[in-house]
C-alpha cells in the first residue's frame, strides 16, 4: 500500500512538473508573441506613412537593402519555428531587433523628410498682415480663426505622421485656414479692398492689378500700407 502510494506521489510530481513546464512554456510563447507583435505595428505604422506619402505624389524611400536584411531575419524565425516551436522561446533575437531598428530608423528618416516637404507646401500665414487686420474690428473673429488653425497646423508638423488619418487632419486643417480667409468681409470694408486683402492673406497672394488706387488710399488712410509688400511671384520666373 506505501510502494503504490509512494507511486502515486511520484506520478503526482512528474505530472505537476510537466504541468509547470507547459505553462512556463506557454508564458515563453506569449512574451515572444507579444514582442513579434509589437514590431509588426511600429513597422506597420511606418509604411501607413510611406504609402500615404507616395499617394501624394512624394518620393519613396530607398530602403531595399535594410528591408532584404530583415526579411532575412523574419525567414529564419518563421523556419527555426516551424521546425521545433519551443525554439521560439530562447532564440537570440538581438539580430532581429538591430535589423528592424536599422529598418525603421531609414523609414524615420524619409517619412520625417517628405513630411516636412508636403507640410511646407501649406500656406505660412503673414504674422504682420494678422498683427494689422487683428487692429480692424470687421477682421478680429476672422484673424483668431487664423491663428488658432495656424498654431495646430504648426504643431501638426512637428510630430511625424504614422497613419493616413494623419494627413487627413493636415489637410483638412490647410482647408479651414484658406476657408477662414475667405469669410474676410463687411459692410465697412469696400468689395475691392476685401478682395485684395482676402488675396494677400491666401496662398497665391494677392495680384498687382487688385492693387487699385482706391485700395492704396483705403490702407494709407488707416496707415496700415506698410504691412504689405510687393513679391515677384517664382511661377512667372
Amino acid at each position: 500500500m506505501i510502494a503504490e502510494d509512494a507511486k502515486h506521489l511520484v506520478e503526482l510530481i512528474e505530472r505537476m512538473n510537466q504541468l509547470k513546464a507547459n505553462v512556463d512554456q506557454r508564458v515563453g510563447f506569449r512574451t515572444r508573441q507579444e514582442e513579434l507583435e509589437e514590431a509588426a505595428r511600429e513597422l506597420e505604422k511606418r509604411v501607413v506613412a510611406v504609402n500615404s506619402l507616395a499617394a501624394r505624389g512624394l518620393g519613396k524611400p530607398n530602403v531595399a537593402a535594410r528591408a532584404n536584411a530583415f526579411l532575412n531575419h523574419i525567414d529564419t524565425v518563421a523556419s527555426n519555428f516551424n521546425q521545433a516551436p519551443s525554439w521560439i522561446i530562447d532564440f537570440n533575437n538581438n539580430p532581429f531587433r538591430s535589423a528592424l531598428r536599422g529598418l525603421n530608423a531609414e523609414l524615420d528618416e524619409h517619412i520625417t523628410s517628405e513630411w516636412r516637404s508636403y507640410t511646407e507646401r501649406s500656406r505660412h500665414a503673414n504674422t504682420q498682415v494678422l498683427d494689422v487686420l487683428s487692429g480692424i474690428p470687421a477682421f478680429a473673429q476672422t484673424v483668431q480663426k487664423v491663428r488658432v488653425l495656424t498654431a495646430r497646423i504648426e504643431q501638426s508638423r512637428r510630430s511625424r505622421p504614422t497613419s493616413e488619418e494623419d494627413f487627413q487632419n493636415f489637410d483638412d486643417l490647410v482647408k479651414q485656414v484658406d476657408a477662414a480667409w475667405g469669410e474676410l468681409g463687411s459692410d465697412e470694408v469696400p468689395p475691392n479692398v476685401e478682395r485684395f486683402l482676402r488675396a494677400a492673406g491666401g496662398q497665391e497672394g494677392a495680384p498687382l492689378d487688385l492693387l487699385t488706387d482706391d485700395v492704396k488710399e483705403w490702407l494709407a488712410t488707416r496707415e496700415i500700407n506698410t504691412s504689405f509688400r510687393i513679391r515677384m511671384s517664382s511661377q512667372n520666373v
